[in-house]
């Protein structure tokens, strides 16, 4: 099985569906793998990870109420 970073776009949403994963655990493992590569990519001026996690726990809030 491949890595949540590994996915793309259209898988992530497959596995998000499918409740294979939670909205939080994909972003948390998204920011998890940037904050192990950050200090020698260097790639963010800025990252929002508060405002993505909060964003992906109103996801996972509106698909427990069946609203997607």
């Amino acid at each position: 099985m491949t890595e949540p970073f590994q996915w793309g776009v259209a898988e992530a949403a497959q596995q998000i569906r499918g409740g294979h994963i939670a909205s939080r655990d994909y972003v948390r493992a998204l920011l998890d793998r940037i904050a192990r590569h950050e200090p020698v990519v260097l790639a963010w001026a800025q990252l929002a990870a508060d405002h993505a996690e909060a964003e992906a726990a109103a996801c996972d809030d509106a698909a427990a109420r069946g609203v997607w």
